[in-house]
């Protein structure tokens, strides 16, 4: 049987009603990006290296299907298999506990990533979403970590708590000796997982009692909810100490399953941790008024990029990829045809630069009204507009960035950020998306040299160039071009040029 040796928790940016929601800028597809990133290491402090991806990937939830390819653009990696399961909780309990017990047509490791977005917002003053938004990465393999022990389950009459009860006894006298405690850490998942909690505390042979019930995040996801069941195992194995045992407990309906576990190890929660919760309120209109747009979107907004001149610059765009010269050690993003500082181009070899730590040198606020046309797919006319700024990525490389969420006005300059990957407009029926910039914990930092007015904002000019006088560049321009270069032309008494 796998051992779970990773998990990822991904909360998305937005509240509503005391449930946590998507932003308008995220969807499916950028809280599995961030999930993978976190699970397999992909998204570093500088200096750090991607862990590798395993062979099978399993997704549940709401899962986009016709993007899953995109999944692989961008981490960065060549496609490896993928089986996609029924979105609601079934399918996600499903990849999870094939993924437990490897019954998969691959011997190497693999993963489960389960996303979701909050359901339809109920009429009525004060209604929270059906479900809550989010996304949970599981890794599965060898090393130590949450060790799956033992398996049982049992078919339970609902409403009669004697008959549940024997149906449990029966199925822990199956499962054997691993089922005798003591336990330090529990989990429940499933519409049905607090009864049979309960009803667990007055079968169990163990004497011991059973932890508090407030491990559990059952009832936060809603229901029919995916995140459930990946939550619940996330939680036991960030909970349970090493050497200590944890039960997850996941009924539904007239079914239960139980699984006991040993810790290893305790595995950190790669990401934004659940104490954190969302982030800020999202006004009950727009998220309404999203779900209506997105399903009437279909017209070209504004600037057109084409689609083929997209998905060239993808690497660009999702991943940060450029050039470091060899020579003098500067990088050129987006890549060129020859180092951006010095001019070589013999010395150049592609690189990723660092997607978390860059220092905000600049910001400025984009007001209501005045964003560009195809950012209108979004919802961007907040009633404080939004912020962009100017990344400092290397030395001499800036990248203009959105700050994602966030409300302005924010003292944004001198902050760190990593960038993450989220929607930027609708265009020929597909979203388009980018990396914005989203700041990390910490106080403003002090700018030694920060841009002037009119300095470039994503790579310096050439050093060979800097400091030339016009007459020079003429003069070097009509060498290459074979023009004859023309001096001043001769004044009038008055200084005007003759003729006028």
């Amino acid at each position: 049987m796998a051992s779970l040796v990773g998990v990822s928790w991904v909360q998305p940016s937005g509240r509503i009603g005391g449930k946590v929601v998507e932003g308008r800028d995220e969807d499916p597809f950028t809280l599995l990006v961030e999930a993978g990133e976190r699970l397999f290491g992909a998204l570093q402090p500088p200096g750090g290296r991607p862990d590798p991806l395993p062979k099978l990937l399993l997704l549940a939830g709401d899962a986009p299907e016709g993007e899953v390819g995109q999944l692989f653009e961008a981490w960065g990696i060549p496609p490896i298999p993928v089986e996609t399961h029924p979105p609601g909780e079934l399918g996600a309990y499903q990849a999870i506990a094939r993924a437990l017990e490897n019954k998969v047509p691959s011997t190497e490791p693999l993963a489960v990533l389960v996303a979701q977005v909050a359901g339809a917002l109920p009429e009525g003053p004060g209604a929270s979403p059906r479900r809550s938004a989010g996304a949970v990465g599981l890794r599965f393999g060898p090393g130590a970590g949450l060790r799956l022990v033992s398996k049982t389950g049992a078919q339970l009459a609902l409403g009669e708590s004697e008959a549940r009860r024997k149906a449990l006894a029966a199925a822990l006298k199956r499962g054997g000796p691993d089922w005798s405690g003591p336990w330090d850490a529990l989990a429940t998942s499933g519409e049905e997982g607090q009864a049979a909690w309960e009803d667990l505390g007055t079968t169990l042979p163990s004497p011991d009692p059973l932890p508090a019930a407030e491990t559990s995040p059952a009832g936060e996801e809603g229901e029919d909810s995916a995140l459930g069941p990946a939550r619940a195992l996330a939680l036991l194995a960030h909970r349970t100490p090493a050497g200590a045992n944890g039960m997850w407990v996941h009924a539904r309906g007239h079914f239960v399953a139980l699984r006991s576990f040993q810790a290893e190890v305790p595995l950190p929660l790669e990401g934004l941790p659940p104490e954190r919760g969302g982030g800020s309120e999202v006004p009950r209109e727009a998220f309404r008024g999203r779900r209506e747009l997105e399903a009437t979107l279909g017209v070209s907004q504004g600037a057109y990029v084409s689609a083929s001149r997209y998905r060239e610059t993808i690497p660009t765009r999702w991943r940060l990829e450029g050039d470091r010269c060899g020579a003098c050690g500067h990088w050129t993003l987006p890549p060129r045809d020859g180092c951006a500082s010095c001019g070589r181009v013999d010395q150049l070899t592609q690189g990723r630069l660092p997607r978390v730590g860059g220092l905000l040198e600049a910001t400025t606020v984009i007001r209501p009204g005045a964003q560009p046309a195809e950012l209108d797919t979004l919802g961007t006319g907040s009633p404080g507009g939004y912020v962009v700024g100017l990344v400092r990525l290397a030395p001499g490389v800036r990248w203009p960035v959105q700050v994602t969420d966030v409300e302005p006005p924010v003292p944004c300059p001198g902050r760190r950020v990593e960038t993450v990957l989220r929607r930027i407009y609708y265009q020929d029926g597909s979203w388009r998306y980018g990396l914005k910039g989203r700041l990390l914990p910490g106080e403003p930092e002090p700018l030694e040299h920060p841009p002037r007015r009119g300095q470039s904002t994503i790579n310096p000019p050439s050093r060979a160039r800097q400091g030339v006088p016009a007459a020079e560049k003429r003069a070097t321009a009509s060498r290459s071009t074979g023009a004859k270069t023309r001096g001043p032309r001769p004044r009038g008494k008055e200084g005007r040029r003759p003729g006028r």
